[in-house]
Formats: C-alpha cells, sequence, structure tokens
C-alpha cells in the first residue's frame, strides 16, 4: 500500500468523527511517518480553516515532500474530466 493510500484510509477512518467535533468543511493535513532508525511508525495531522495554510504549513513543517491536504466533507463531490 503506497503512502497516499494509506492516509487516505487515515481520513476514511476519521471523517465521521471530525464531522462530529464540528470540523466539517475544515482543511486537515496529513503525513504518514514510516518506522525508521528505531523510530515508530506514526501520523501528524493538523487542521486549518484554509488549504494555502495547510500547504504553507505542509511545506514550513515537512519540506517538499508528499503530503495530503484534504477538505473535510459528508458528501464527497464527484468531479468529472
Amino acid at each position: 500500500m503506497s503512502i497516499l493510500q494509506k492516509e487516505l484510509e487515515f481520513y476514511n477512518d476519521n471523517k465521521e468523527e471530525w464531522i462530529e467535533t464540528g470540523l466539517e468543511h475544515k482543511f486537515v493535513l496529513i503525513k504518514y511517518l514510516p518506522a525508521t532508525g528505531g523510530q515508530r511508525e506514526g501520523w501528524n495531522y493538523k487542521f486549518f480553516d484554509k488549504d494555502a495554510s495547510a500547504y504553507e504549513f505542509g511545506i514550513d513543517k515537512y519540506g517538499n515532500v508528499p503530503i495530503l491536504i484534504k477538505q473535510i466533507l459528508e458528501i464527497e463531490p464527484i468531479h468529472r474530466i
């Protein structure tokens, strides 16, 4: 399973709880940290009002690496191409 798949799974596992606690329409930044050098694997996540704020935080904290930023929505939009 890819890191992105793990991050999306974490989002889906927690989405209902986040909505119940009033976080719907916020943006969540999720970063999976795999186990390295004796460190345990773990999750870092943080909530933001704007996607740009989440992006800036992610770049400052993790550098230019893949991170998941997703809006918390009960009903996910369908985008057609």
